[in-house]
């Protein structure tokens, strides 16, 4: 196998006798080491290096100019925004969430050389699309809105391109522009007698320009690498930039197009495993069959997460490199400052949920007193901090017990983070580098934000100052030291542009990862990216397939990992690009040998060291108080699906901390679709509804929604993206059963007779008064049949609503069925005249057949002659909650924080 970079050097020493003023610009930085290293191999004796670069650093080194920090480059555009914007001022922390999008569109239209004014002009004028909708007389109000905010878009480009004119710094798209457009000018006062572009494959049209020009001008090369077997079909992805570049500059494509895949010997070996940890496993135990010497190997990681469970089990290498950083994010400090930063800045000085989250984060539960603090937290039932329990906690803390006093500015925040990173020095040992190192970074990225002098001629808020920091801290990594040119290299994908390995292993070879599962992060539309030539998701599929086929071309041993534990859409799948080897690669090339495997390794299972509850005196007291003051069916079912969960959330009424960047908006959907219909029916309380009264409902349903949700407490939504999806969730599920209620009411009778009521009633338990309560969401009469209904926006399995009144539904499988039955016990005993009911629900999330009759024995009528039989069932329940016996989690069910 002859490397692509040692091919390189190879040509470039042909065209040249002295490298000193030859630079080669290569995709990465890493590439150059290996560059380096085959020149001296073919020399063998020291010589004059060219000088080796990235087009990134060759624009800077042209221009003068250079590419700003992010931050600083964010609030310049919050500025250029609000100037563009004069009569309606962005809060800046609501630009923090979507500024960066903003951002990427520029850089982007930039390096397209896209005309900035022509794009952000008027959407009416866009004949060229057919399908346009803008193209109509009559335009939605998000429509007007979006044409408001594209003619602003187009404002604060020019804004911006001035206050960083202005400033003296530029950003990446406005760099690369203004090379390629002064590309002539500035190749006059480069100092090299030949410029060699290697290795590209997806040009921008900047970048096209510079490198076409300079060729031309007989300035500079550009050398490819390719392999027949992808650019000569049309319709391989991995051709498909170098296709198109050759279409345009036929002559600039001559370099180095091999055969590597039709006519080299290739082994190529998947491997199907259960989950990270096999994968990992799997790669150590292959990796242990091949001799040390001699090694040319490269793991590559198609999810950089790995990185540590990785290196753990990597067998013994006496020479490994670990080319990729390791992201921030991935390590627990990262949550663990974010908590702490949560609770110094709080607005809510009473909220227990950034204090749950800081006691089970891993590096506190390794350092600090965990079990005593949720013991306390567990004693006395705390759902929300005061003054007197922060006292009664903050000793356990030490050495940050000073966390619990707010800041006020920037100084003061800055301060703390400070304090807090010297403290938690002191608690680690010396021989853990990689925390210290990782805790180094963090302190640095403090330092470097609260530096910023554009951060104080600002004045920016702690919040927005907090939110900068993170985004600094996430995208930042910790770097590892090792052999740079020899042994295994542990690298990302898009580290290995330009270099070549005999052995290759792959892990996570997944569909979401190869290629990428990436979100179109951009305000510009998919229609307005085809007009004028923006990459849309086919350019970037076509991107990652490059880069797995160029990287495999030379490579020999190939070993491909994926994942099949099952995860969101696309994570258990194996890439196409495996598919494809298999179906279409190996079948032309009798050389390329194709093994499939499953693995299995018989996993160690972790015991979990439970957390069991005694039922001692405590325990009863607050059983007997619960029950005295009333006991739900979400309760009841809360005691059957985990007894331990019971205790935690129902008797001492903790609640679970929700993660809010993990926040789905189940509870806001759901209690806004209860919320509509309740405000909706209440006009037609003891009076028929019809089929054109919903009708009604569904014409004005966006105003209604909206109406209703801002009576609701939204504070945590209503200013946020959030909002707008959660609310449009809503109508569709409103929109759902408004449809189908229609229907119905076309055929049936239906009077609406009780809305959100609460029943409850007294049950005799062994001499004790046994409250038992539950809000229903609506009684009604269809066609003179009482029914008790229930509106369900979460998932409803069909088959539990068939049953028998026995034990056997004292089961987390029949939760719904057990609630409808307890409704029935209330609902008789409130209204004496109903002798029989109809109970079910409205299964919201399915599109036909909404309504889920609960049915005994096949009927569909519950009688009030089988009142005794509910009433023994929860008797059952309730003498269950009395037996001395210990609280233990339920293995079955979900772990909550404090069930471990």
């Amino acid at each position: 196998m002859k490397p692509f970079l040692l091919q390189v050097s190879e040509y470039v020493l042909s065209q040249h006798n002295n490298l000193e003023n030859i630079l080669i610009v290569l995709p990465g930085k890493r590439g150059g080491l290996f560059l380096k290293k085959y020149l001296f191999d073919i020399i063998k004796k020291p010589f004059l290096s060219p000088k080796i670069s990235t087009l990134s650093e060759l624009c800077e080194e042209s221009t003068g100019e250079f590419v700003a920090d992010k931050t600083t480059l964010v609030i310049h555009l919050f500025n250029a925004y609000n100037e563009a914007h004069p009569n309606e001022h962005e809060n800046f922390d609501n630009f923090l969430l979507w500024g960066d999008i903003l951002l990427n569109d520029f850089n982007e239209i930039d390096k397209q050389l896209i005309n900035a004014h022509n794009l952000y002009g008027n959407l009416r004028d866009l004949q060229e699309i057919d399908d346009w909708s803008f193209n109509l007389h009559e335009l939605s109000k998000g429509q007007i809105n979006f044409e408001n905010f594209w003619h602003i878009a187009g404002k604060t480009y020019e804004f911006f391109n001035k206050k960083c004119y202005e400033a003296q710094i530029n950003y990446s798209g406005g760099l690369y522009k203004k090379f390629a457009l002064n590309v002539n000018k500035y190749a006059e006062s480069l100092p090299y007698e030949k410029i060699y572009f290697c290795g590209f494959n997806a040009l921008s049209k900047a970048e096209e320009k510079i490198i076409t020009s300079l060729c031309y001008s007989a300035k500079a090369e550009i050398i490819w690498d390719m392999d027949e077997y992808y650019v000569s079909n049309p319709q391989h992805e991995a051709g498909y930039f170098y296709r198109k570049f050759k279409n345009k500059y036929p002559d600039l494509t001559n370099h180095f197009t091999g055969k590597y895949y039709s006519t080299e010997e290739k082994n190529i070996y998947t491997y199907a495993c259960n989950g990270n940890t096999e994968q990992i496993s799997a790669l150590s135990s292959i990796m242990s069959t091949y001799p040390q010497t001699d090694l040319n190997e490269a793991v590559i990681l198609c999810d950089e997460s790995l990185i540590i469970p990785l290196l753990s089990e990597l067998p013994q290498r006496d020479k490994l490199n670990i080319t990729m950083g390791y992201s921030l994010k991935y390590h627990h400090l990262f949550g663990f400052y974010k908590s702490v930063s949560e609770i110094i800045t709080r607005e809510n000085t009473t909220d227990i949920a950034p204090l749950l989250k800081l006691i089970n984060n891993p590096f506190f539960i390794k350092y600090f007193n965990h079990k005593t603090l949720l013991a306390y937290i567990s004693a006395n039932k705390l759902t929300e901090l005061n003054q007197q329990h922060i006292h009664a906690i903050q000793p356990h803390f030490a050495p940050l017990d000073f966390i619990f006093k707010p800041t006020q500015s920037i100084e003061e925040y800055y301060h703390q983070l400070i304090l807090v990173t010297d403290k938690i020095k002191s608690l680690i040992s010396p021989d853990e580098n990689i925390v210290f190192e990782i805790i180094f970074l963090f302190e640095q990225n403090i330092r470097k934000i609260y530096n910023l002098d554009i951060i104080r001629q600002n004045n920016v808020s702690v919040k927005s100052f907090k939110q900068l920091l993170f985004q600094q801290i996430q995208s930042d990594s910790l770097s590892f030291i090792g052999e740079p040119l020899e042994g295994t290299q542990v690298m990302g994908m898009l580290e290995t542009r330009s270099l070549d390995f005999e052995n290759v292993y792959l892990l996570s070879v997944n569909e979401e990862n190869m290629p990428k599962a990436d979100f179109d992060n951009s305000f510009i539309p998919n229609e307005l990216k085809k007009l004028y030539g923006l990459p849309t998701q086919k350019e970037k599929d076509c991107i990652y397939a490059n880069h797995f086929y160029r990287l495999l071309q030379r490579a020999k041993n190939i070993h491909l990992f994926y994942n099949t534990m099952p995860g969101v859409f696309g994570s258990n799948e194996p890439s196409r690009y495996i598919l494809e080897i298999e179906n279409m690669l190996a079948q032309q090339n009798q050389n390329i040998k194709f093994y499939k495997h499953d693995i299995l390794f018989k996993q160690n299972h972790t015991t979990i060291i439970e957390n069991i509850i005694t039922k001692d005196e405590h325990y009863y007291q607050l059983l007997n108080e619960r029950l005295s003051k009333g006991m739900s069916p979400t309760a009841i079912n809360t005691f059957i699906n985990c007894q331990l969960d019971f205790y935690y959330k129902v008797l001492l009424g903790i609640k679970e901390y929700t993660d809010p960047d993990r926040d789905t908006g189940h509870d806001f959907i759901g209690n806004l679709f209860h919320a509509v219909l309740e405000n909706f029916y209440a006009d037609f309380l003891n009076k028929p509804i019809n089929a054109s009264d919903i009708s009604k409902l569904k014409d004005n349903l966006n105003n209604y929604v909206h109406k209703v949700a801002q009576t609701l407490d939204s504070y945590k939504y209503i200013h946020t993206a959030k909002y707008h999806l959660y609310t449009d969730v809503c109508l569709n599920y409103l929109l759902r059963f408004c449809n189908y209620e229609e229907k119905y009411l076309e055929k049936n009778k239906v009077e609406i007779l009780h809305l959100e009521e609460t029943l409850t009633l007294n049950l005799d338990f062994a001499g004790k008064d046994i409250k038992i309560t539950g809000k229903i969401d609506r009684i009604d009469a269809e066609n003179g049949i009482y029914r008790v209904i229930d509106y369900k926006t979460g998932k409803v399995d069909d088959k539990n609503f068939k049953i028998s009144i026995n034990e056997n539904i004292i089961n987390p499988a029949y939760d719904k069925a057990l609630q409808l039955l307890i409704y029935a016990y209330l609902v008789f005993h409130k209204y004496p005249a109903y002798n029989y009911l109809k109970c079910g629900v409205y299964a919201i999330r399915q599109q036909q057949d909404m309504f889920k009759c609960l049915t005994i024995t096949n009927k569909e009528l519950i009688h009030r002659e089988q009142l005794p039989e509910i009433e023994s069932l929860l008797k059952i329940i309730i003498e269950q909650m009395y037996a001395p016996c210990d609280l233990k989690h339920n293995t079955k069910a979900r772990y909550c924080i404090l069930c471990k």
